[in-house]
């Protein structure tokens, strides 16, 4: 009966953030979506040995 209860909790913040978003300026969250791909993408290539960019 809890996991019930902390699935609401979490569909109910993720609908709040999502109405915050909303609220927000998209020029900014059109920019942070980008900035935090290329981000994800150097760190998994940091921390992929297969490929070797360094050298």
């Amino acid at each position: 009966m809890f996991w019930v209860f902390f699935y609401c909790e979490r569909l109910f913040s993720f609908v709040y953030l999502w109405s915050f978003l909303d609220s927000m300026q998209k020029s900014v969250f059109v920019i942070l979506v980008p900035l935090f791909f290329c981000i994800l993408l150097t760190v998994i290539l940091t921390l992929c040995p297969s490929t070797d960019v360094a050298n």
